[in-house]
């Protein structure tokens, strides 16, 4: 073999980006046996080093090709990484451009056009994403039609690797192609994409744009239906200002999103499976109030077994997911389950990142349920990993609620008191955020900025906004800081729903029966007889669904119970003046001690008394009562009112010391 032969073949190796001698027979049209002696040659000569040609001699080897020579191996090349495999896409389009004119656009777009498609079948989102992209830059003048379908297949790739903001930007720019092509199917299908998923909490001014140009367009009747259906979900939510991607406070509009949604669900009884689970998942998107749970059980089983039947995986997350929150609601622990692990399954099997971070957000919740806090690090951790690398709509806003009700079952105070100081951004913008940290003001003794917050999260409280959870957050804060109209408020607003589970609307942060927490407010007010048939209703409720807080709390506030019931006979004995009250003496924690008007509010709370009472009988300001209230807990180091007058009646009982 003469020294130019071997010295081509060589070359064509460095440029097909491998020597070794299959790469130089496949690339220079020779035999195997011609490409090991030229191998051979080179490492005789001194030339192949180890496997290795050093960079000047690299460079002088392919300069003694002809340009053509070089361009037709780099074609040549691409041709074969196209059909090779999705590790390989990268080198491929690496080599195709620099083919130059000898792979022709035609057949370059083409064939990165069907291996991008073929690698989205198999689930290889990146490469697909690499040929798809690479496909619409090659493709100088494509028809609008064909660009269109290439932006969905762009979309479903951006989807498929979890990048939500990505995907909705492709299906915006599809939606304008199929506008200017005439084609209602295709901006209709575009623009209901563009709505989901329905994880994303607030439709944004292009999505209602797009779909009221949808609106305009003779549609048939199940493209109505679709269109209704993704109105519904974007009308629905709207988010506050500043918060385009990690949305964590909204207003919504029922009365503008539910008639949508009703309307495309009767409609869509009949149509086919696809329409019915847009439809279906739109309802369900925009009923989250307590009163529709029996509705929202049906509809959320409906769409999930749609979802598995059209295997459609994102379909069937948003399904698994609503169910979850519908069975924990009505206390059904065996459909939760059996919604975990059907979303679990899912995210398994899709690897799609956003799918993954959703299914880790409910594990979290559950794990915490069940009293499990290493389980709900490790999946609040994953998720908060896999939402920072997404960037996933709303995943700073589920990291938040997670760590707030972790902290907060720890009684992990202190840590939360920088929270406070965030007052208008942030965890605070969403009525969760206000009432969570109402609760560290209030047991930080803070009570005047604890009742702030404690009102303002009722005021902005919406029945479609994880109402039963706030309200039953409300209570502690309410009881803690005796605020008694505040308690008359949330006795009204939890007793309808006594049967319910008090969960948030993802189904993160359970709080427990409801029927716990009006418990609570009874006893507040001294209601002991209906407190105890409450706490009797949600120990039955807790023990369905393996609510191992609840129960905690349940036997805490039976011990609380049968303390303060002993001590009933004080509020029907004939009440002294004030200034009849003897002191009371008693040697406090830590040397600690009450100061006289505090030890009057404390024998009056004995009595029965509410703040207001307090208040009025002693003459002083109801603010200035609540101090007093949150002092003497703080130095009894009690909770709040039963068990503050249980101490005291549990003292008496035992020593001549204490006298009221």
């Amino acid at each position: 073999m003469s020294e130019n032969q071997w010295r081509a073949l060589l070359a064509s190796g460095l440029i097909a980006g491998s020597i070794d001698v299959r790469t130089i027979a496949r690339y220079s049209s020779v035999s195997l046996d011609e490409a090991q002696v030229a191998i051979d040659t080179a490492v005789a000569e001194g030339v192949l080093v180890d496997g290795v040609v050093d960079s000047s001699t690299r460079a002088v080897l392919v300069a003694e090709l002809s340009s053509e020579e070089i361009a037709g191996i780099h074609a040549e090349v691409a041709r074969h990484l196209m059909t090779s495999g999705s590790s390989n896409v990268a080198a491929a389009i690496e080599h195709a451009a620099a083919a130059g004119r000898l792979l022709p656009f035609e057949d370059l777009v083409e064939l990165a056009d069907h291996r991008g498609n073929a690698c989205l079948s198999i689930g290889d989102y990146d490469a697909a994403r690499l040929l798809l992209e690479f496909a619409s830059e090659m493709d100088l003048v494509p028809g609008p039609r064909v660009q269109a379908l290439r932006l969905k297949q762009l979309a479903a790739a951006h989807h498929g690797l979890g990048q939500v903001t990505e995907a909705r930007e492709h299906l915006a720019q599809a939606f304008n192609l199929a506008l200017l092509d005439d084609d209602a199917a295709l901006a209709v299908e575009f623009a209901v994409d563009y709505a989901f998923p329905v994880d994303w909490y607030a439709g944004d001014g292009r999505a209602s744009a797009m779909l009221e140009q949808c609106a305009a367009l003779d549609l048939t009747d199940e493209q109505q239906v679709m269109i209704d259906a993704a109105r519904a979900l974007t009308e629905m939510r709207i988010p506050l200002p500043g918060q385009r991607w990690q949305q964590m406070a909204w207003i919504t509009r029922p009365t503008v999103a539910q008639p949508l949604a009703e309307r495309a669900l009767e409609a869509s009884e009949e149509m086919s499976a696809e329409v019915r689970l847009v439809a279906l998942l739109a309802w369900r998107n925009t009923h989250r109030a307590p009163e529709y749970l029996q509705l929202r059980r049906r509809y959320s089983a409906e769409a999930l077994d749609l979802a598995q039947s059209l295997r459609d995986p994102y379909a069937q997350i948003d399904a698994a997911t609503m169910l979850a929150v519908d069975a924990l609601q009505s206390g059904d622990r065996p459909l939760l389950d059996k919604a975990l692990t059907v979303g679990r399954w899912v995210a398994d099997t899709v690897g799609n990142p956003r799918l993954t971070w959703l299914v880790n957000c409910l594990a979290a919740g559950i794990a915490l349920l069940d009293g499990d806090d290493e389980a709900a690090e490790q999946h609040r951790n994953e998720a908060s990993r896999l939402g920072h690398q997404i960037n996933a709509p709303g995943w700073i806003g589920a990291d938040i609620l997670l760590r707030a009700e972790q902290l907060l079952e720890r009684g992990a105070y202190e840590e939360m008191r920088p929270w406070l100081d965030v007052r208008v951004s942030g965890p605070v913008l969403h009525p969760l955020g206000k009432i969570s940290l109402a609760l560290v003001a209030v047991h930080l003794n803070e009570p005047e900025t604890a009742e702030t917050l404690l009102r303002q999260a009722l005021r902005q409280a919406e029945a479609e906004t994880s109402v039963l959870l706030l309200r039953a957050l409300a209570a502690e804060v309410a009881v803690l800081a005796g605020l008694d109209d505040v308690i008359e408020e949330l006795i009204e607003g939890l007793t309808p729903w006594v049967d319910h589970i008090a969960v948030d609307s993802n189904a993160w942060w359970c709080d427990g029966p409801v029927a716990t927490r009006l418990a609570q407010l009874h006893m507040a007010r001294g209601g002991y007889a209906c407190a105890d048939e409450l706490l009797n209703r949600a120990r039955s409720m807790a023990q369905q669904i393996n609510d191992v807080r609840s129960m905690q709390r349940i036997a805490d506030l039976r011990t609380q119970l049968e303390l303060a019931a002993e001590s009933a006979p004080l509020s029907t004995m004939v009440q002294p003046s004030v200034n009849a009250i003897a002191p009371i003496s008693l040697q406090l924690p830590d040397g600690a001690s009450l100061t006289n008007r505090e030890l009057e509010v404390l024998a009056l709370m004995a009595r029965g008394h509410t703040n207001t009472a307090i208040a009025h009988e002693l003459s002083y300001s109801l603010s200035t009562i609540r101090l007093d209230t949150m002092s003497i807990y703080r130095k009894l180091k009690v909770r709040g009112r039963v068990e503050a007058v249980a101490l005291v009646t549990g003292l008496r009982s035992d020593s001549d010391a204490v006298s009221l």
